[in-house]
């Protein structure tokens, strides 16, 4: 390794030590999703974080570089303190920048680092409150917790928070106010309540999960229209036979139709008869349905 190369390393280690993350902290690209965004957050700590690393590297660059050594080697003698002069340089910015370093969600919930993983949660069955909320916004429920989300409401009473967690806390209470309660407390709920509530209500809710609810929706819609066309077919089927019944009935009564006697005469009689009527009925036809009614009678019974 080159001695340009070694001082390189050397003032960049110099660097790190002073300003510890915020030399390697950088700027995320914030998507516009639900609710408060604001991007110019990050663009205005960056620009200031940038100003004074490029300070900090002009003055090592202007050093000498045994004054570069004295700095990186504790163990050197430093009789005229320059360690002490580099360590309070910039001391109080860096600090003050330290502290202002801002939170994932100051700019907004789209931060690409905290997305809720929706190929995951939409195939849940059922959600707690502080899942759906937290998904509504897009945003990973373990990222915001339920305790932090208490403390926040806490401190909305002393003093404004910041604009998305304000915009939390006043979600949390709409959701509280919509959320079923049962006998041990808010039990969870299905895809088809939540996409039903936010319909009704038009609530601006992120939209991978918006439409992971309502891809849900309509697959469970699908699985009751199945359902409800079966059980109108059973309806249908119970009916036909309830039907054929009388009318064999009605031939043994009437016209004394006898269900052992297959090929006998009082199928045609009947077509005939409908056929006086103006209706078009075969023969095969009515034996069909006197054969069907007849199944449901007993084998131990006997015409009078």
């Amino acid at each position: 390794m080159s001695n340009t190369q070694q001082l390189n390393q050397i003032r960049q280690t110099i660097l790190k030590k002073k300003f510890g993350n915020l030399l390697t902290w950088e700027k995320p690209q914030i998507e516009k999703t639900v609710g408060p965004f604001n991007q110019s957050i990050f663009d205005d700590f960056e620009t200031q974080r940038l100003m004074l690393v490029n300070e900090a590297e002009l003055a090592l660059s202007e050093l000498s570089d045994d004054d570069i050594f004295l700095l990186f080697e504790n163990d050197l003698n430093d009789p005229d303190s320059k360690r002490k002069a580099w360590a309070d340089f910039l001391k109080g910015h860096i600090q003050e920048l330290q502290r202002r370093t801002p939170s994932w969600i100051e700019g907004g919930f789209g931060h690409p680092d905290y997305r809720a993983d929706f190929d995951y949660w939409g195939k849940m069955e059922e959600y707690t409150l502080h899942e759906a909320l937290m998904l509504s916004v897009g945003i990973e429920p373990k990222h915001f917790s339920e305790e932090r989300l208490s403390g926040a409401k806490k401190t909305s009473k002393k003093g404004p928070l910041i604009a998305p967690v304000d915009y939390l806390v006043k979600r949390h209470e709409q959701f509280d106010r919509k959320w079923p309660f049962g006998s041990f407390g808010p039990p969870r709920v299905s895809p088809t309540f939540l996409f039903n509530w936010f319909t009704e209500v038009s609530l601006d809710v992120d939209r991978t999960f918006l439409g992971a609810l309502r891809q849900r929706f309509q697959v469970n819609n699908e699985l009751d229209e199945e359902q409800n066309e079966t059980a109108n077919r059973r309806a249908d089927r119970r009916e036909i036979d309830t039907i054929a019944q009388l009318f064999t009935a009605m031939a043994i009564d009437n016209l004394g139709y006898n269900p052992h006697d297959l090929r006998g005469p009082i199928p045609k009689e009947i077509a005939d008869l409908a056929a006086d009527m103006g209706l078009s009925v075969s023969d095969e036809t009515v034996r069909k349905y006197l054969r069907l009614g007849a199944k449901f009678i007993p084998k131990d019974w006997e015409p009078k």
